[in-house]
């Protein structure tokens, strides 16, 4: 999957809970694709709705589309364009769907967990049930799965994850949350994804000296 699709199901799966007052629906074109960052996401404005608001009705329409286009940017990070048109919807609209979209910690998890699912993963086991997992075939490693051994207690056995500094940075800025939040929605992707029962405690960094090249061993001698 191309990053212009990745970035199209990130937006769908914000838009999927997202209510605006005098809006009847939102979604995005997936033909909208002048370059590879060319996103755009159209409402349908209630025209009886639009006709009730005292100011005049192409200011109203204006901020939707404004408004819209800043929470998708404040949650997903990406800089989408937004078009309405007005029609009379098939269902009165309720002033009570006029909430403000407010992202829960399940719905961040989602958002997360959707963008992981459409990254280019090369999966490669290194052996004794371990792998590690690629950005594309030939890209770096951005997770481990390791089963290490207890230094207190030789027959104790435990699971861990590596994860690297530019996969935590990279879900942290798009998404706008600490680098706590995107470690744990990070290990709760995995966990679904390989049915494991890993926690944050089970986290570790991925040292960028993890290998070495046989001329460097006499170092450690």
């Amino acid at each position: 999957m191309d990053k212009h699709n990745k970035s199209v199901k990130i937006v769908e799966a914000f838009l999927k809970d997202y209510t605006l007052k005098g809006v009847c629906n939102s979604w995005v074109d997936p033909n909208f694709h002048e370059d590879d960052e060319s996103i755009a996401v159209y409402i349908n404005i209630d025209l009886d709705w639009l006709n009730k608001e005292f100011t005049k009705p192409g200011f109203v329409a204006n901020r939707l589309r404004a408004g819209l286009k800043e929470e998708i940017k404040k949650y997903t990070g990406l800089d989408v364009y937004v078009g309405s048109t007005a029609i009379k919807c098939d269902k009165p609209i309720k002033e009570s769907t006029g909430k403000k979209y407010i992202i829960t910690e399940s719905r961040l998890n989602d958002l997360i967990s959707s963008y992981l699912d459409q990254m280019n993963w090369w999966e490669w086991e290194i052996g004794d049930d371990e792998f590690n997992l690629a950005d594309g075939q030939h890209g770096n490693d951005l997770i481990h799965y390791r089963i290490q051994h207890s230094s207190t207690f030789p027959d104790k056995v435990f699971d861990s994850i590596l994860l690297h500094d530019d996969l935590i940075t990279k879900i942290t800025k798009l998404f706008s949350v600490s680098s706590e939040t995107s470690i744990e929605s990070i290990i709760n992707w995995f966990n679904k994804k390989y049915n494991k029962s890993l926690t944050i405690k089970d986290f570790e960094w991925i040292e960028s000296d993890d290998y070495y090249d046989d001329e460097d061993e006499d170092y450690y001698d």
